[in-house]
């Protein structure tokens, strides 16, 4: 008869057996139903048999992690070294997902960015490295969408969105499943979609100095600028354009036009490495409103716009 001493601690063991085994098993099968979901995307899109990966492993709470995946098509080949699915909902008031992409690259190892110019000049970057995630939530009627990428020796960034009344995503949805499309009310539809806040932030980590370098080369080789740069003296034009900035007809109508534009100038020029763009109205704003900026430049003082450093 075994001791209760010794059955104080077998029972937990028991437990934490049972639990891993559960756990595991639970994962596999999620696993394996994962693989058969990516295949079925995959097949959608005529890929399934110009795909690899060295595997997929899947746990109970939903999390999905994709290693060394490979698509080669028509000659052309892209890697990634890790991709990352987590905190998935697909239901039809409420959708959410969180996707995250490590070592995004071509078939040399290199970013897909990567690349030659006969300005610019050859191209071999690290792989990229990305991070999506997205929430719709039509019982609140709020969306949120963020993306962020880190390209190590030129630029990282984020991007982050908030709307409200979005409602008409989902008639965007049902329009788009009928054979013929009601354009009109599509568009009557996202004029109601309303912003309620934006941020961007950029991060130079050599981009702005290798645009310089590929312009100081233009002179000597000027068939080869970027379209609508032949002739473009950029370092007078920013010079003149940094002293006029705070009057222009749409910076005057940020909040501290000198900081914004100063913060604008020196991230183009390298003297500064940062850049914080945000949007946050103090009611949301329509998209409505915001097709007729262009036309109408006074609306951009019901943004209560910042850019900073």
């Amino acid at each position: 008869m075994m001791k209760k001493s010794a059955l104080k601690w077998w029972v937990p063991g028991i437990v934490l057996v049972l639990g891993a085994a559960i756990w595991f098993g639970i994962s596999a099968y999620v696993a394996s139903k994962a693989e058969q979901e990516l295949q079925q995307f995959l097949k959608a899109f005529n890929l399934q048999d110009k795909t690899h990966w060295d595997s997929l492993t899947a746990t109970p709470l939903g999390k999905i992690t994709i290693k060394d995946f490979t698509v080669k098509d028509k000659g052309n080949e892209i890697q990634v070294r890790r991709i990352v699915l987590t905190d998935v909902i697909n239901q039809p008031e409420h959708q959410r997902f969180q996707l995250d992409v490590e070592g995004l690259g071509n078939g040399a190892g290199y970013s897909p960015i990567s690349g030659t110019h006969p300005v610019f000049g050859g191209l071999e970057l690290p792989p990229l490295d990305f991070s999506i995630s997205s929430e719709s939530d039509y019982a609140k009627d709020l969306s949120e969408l963020r993306f962020s990428f880190v390209q190590d020796q030129m630029l990282s960034g984020s991007y982050a969105m908030r709307l409200s009344q979005v409602q008409a995503f989902r008639t965007f949805n049902d329009e788009m499943k009928k054979d013929s499309i009601n354009l009109f009310a599509v568009l009557m539809e996202l004029q109601q979609v309303r912003l309620d806040h934006l941020q961007l932030k950029l991060e130079n980590l050599g981009f702005i100095e290798y645009f310089q370098t590929a312009l100081k080369k233009s002179a000597e080789n000027p068939e080869a600028m970027l379209p609508g740069l032949q002739g473009y003296d950029f370092t007078d034009s920013l010079d003149i354009k940094a002293a006029l900035c705070p009057m222009d007809q749409y910076m005057s109508h940020v909040n501290d036009p000198e900081l914004a534009c100063r913060t604008l100038f020196d991230f183009a020029t390298g003297r500064g490495k940062t850049l914080d763009l945000s949007i946050a109205p103090a009611e949301p704003v329509t998209t409505a409103v915001l097709f007729q900026l262009q036309r109408n430049p006074s609306l951009l003082s019901t943004l209560n716009i910042d850019i900073k450093p």
